[in-house]
């Protein structure tokens, strides 16, 4: 019988409830799934749905309004010995929580950030690269399901002495990026895909081109990297005050969800520095 307010609460209702949770709370696949060890487990045909198991499973809906939302899902736990009651809105929080898996209200907290620097002046390009490598795929898919960032930005310093390198200190002092989990499922590949880029300005610069890029060591939900990129590409064809002076950087920061109603689950990813260091 479907589960209803005239109906007993049967094992395979419990077991439909508590599957649609865990895909979710537990490892789930792909982009659903925060990691949490504290999955729900099945009750047997022939055995009681008890009250316990009963406001367990509410508390794992409130967890995730919780964090997701920052609203109570308004769902009432049972006390062992109480009478398990038919709850109408049951079926609506778990879509709640299902539709808005990749929401984070809780925010996020620093867990480790990276950067790349050169001084060396150049006249057609630069590179500067660095990365997060995280302890497995599942960590890092957890990070993202659960609403973890990347930020990054451009720097530029003393980026001054002509008027090309002043026009590149305010291309890249206006250059940053945060990539999200729908910006990792969606968009990053091992190619490099562009979250921000800027121009110069007027006719002698607008061919200048700042990408901020991230790329993946392998598709999402495989890979274990995330590279971070500052591409500046200098198309000018002037003659004179050519060189690009000054310091070139790109920073970035893992971000992970504030474990306020779930568990770091995902660790904390390591950075590596100056990983692409180049210019010509």
């Amino acid at each position: 019988m479907a589960y209803s307010s005239s109906g007993l609460i049967e094992a395979t209702d419990y077991n439909g409830f508590a599957a649609s949770v865990n895909a979710i709370w537990g490892s789930g696949t792909g982009s659903s799934g925060y990691g949490q060890t504290t999955t729900l487990s099945t009750v047997s045909a022939s055995s009681t749905v008890t009250a316990t198991q009963w406001a367990t499973l509410i508390a794992r809906i409130e967890s995730m309004r919780q964090h997701q939302s920052g609203t109570a899902s308004g769902l009432t736990q049972p006390t062992t010995g109480d009478t398990i009651t038919f709850l109408s809105d049951l079926s609506t929080q778990i879509g709640n929580i299902t539709t808005n898996k990749d929401d984070n209200n809780v925010g996020v907290t620093q867990l480790a950030t990276a950067n790349a620097s050169g001084t060396t002046g150049w006249t057609s390009n630069a590179v500067r690269e660095c990365k997060f490598t995280f302890s497995s795929a599942n960590a890092m898919r957890y990070f993202f399901n659960a609403g973890g960032t990347i930020t990054c930005n451009t720097i530029s310093s003393s980026f001054s002495g002509n008027t090309k390198s002043d026009n590149w200190d305010t291309i890249a002092n206006a250059t940053t990026a945060t990539i999200t989990n729908s910006i990792f499922w969606d968009n990053l590949s091992t190619s490099n895909y562009t979250v921000d880029t800027n121009t110069g300005s007027g006719a002698d610069y607008g061919s200048n081109v700042l990408y901020l890029q991230a790329r993946l060591d392998a598709a999402p939900g495989s890979s274990t990297e995330i590279i971070i990129r500052a591409y500046f590409v200098d198309g000018a064809a002037d003659g004179f005050d050519d060189t690009v002076s000054g310091t070139t950087r790109v920073d970035a920061a893992a971000n992970g969800p504030t474990v306020t109603y779930i568990s770091n689950v995902w660790g904390t990813p390591t950075a590596t520095d100056n990983l692409t260091v180049t210019q010509s």
